[in-house]
């Protein structure tokens, strides 16, 4: 059994942030889209909490350079903070120039 993909979000003000828990891959990677495009006000900055993400792969990496590709069309940032282990090995393989990392950048 796949562990569970968890998503909640916060609003402060001028920002989104999600906290992402579990395992992000190509089989719940939809709902992390959908979930961008339900609870992300336009303009708002993205802060991306992976403390709890435990695995992702390259459709998370995907979803993530398309969220941050949006934020600079709307002259908003993506930030992602507290990437561990895997998570942190697959942004950093995938292309590190574009992530700025709020925190935990490991």
């Amino acid at each position: 059994m796949t562990p569970a993909f968890l998503l909640h979000h916060q609003y402060l003000p001028g920002v989104c942030v999600l906290a992402l828990a579990g395992e992000l891959d190509r089989t719940n990677s939809g709902e992390l889209t959908a979930y961008l495009k339900q609870v992300r006000r336009p303009g708002d900055h993205v802060v991306a909490d992976l403390a709890e993400l435990s695995f992702m792969d390259s459709s998370g990496l995907h979803i993530l350079l398309d969220c941050h590709r949006t934020c600079l069309a709307e002259g908003a940032s993506r930030h992602l903070a507290a990437a561990y282990g895997v998570p942190a090995r697959v942004l950093e393989v995938g292309d590190k120039r574009i992530f700025s990392a709020a925190a935990g950048f490991a």
